[in-house]
């Protein structure tokens, strides 16, 4: 066992979000699903840190 706290994180509408975004710059995401899925790790991310996760105990 270990003492490393462990958390969840809601990813729902991430990749909605990330191909949404792959969009905007100019992409297709059917065409570019590594794109889309380290757009989706990054909203993700933000939505993690935005929410303060990062800090919190």
């Amino acid at each position: 066992m270990t003492d490393i706290p462990i958390r969840t994180w809601n990813e729902r509408y991430s990749t909605k979000e990330a191909e949404r975004l792959v969009r905007e710059a100019g992409h297709q995401p059917s065409m570019n699903k590594g794109l889309v899925d380290a757009a989706s790790a990054a909203v993700i991310l933000n939505s993690y840190i935005l929410e303060g996760g990062l800090f919190e105990n």
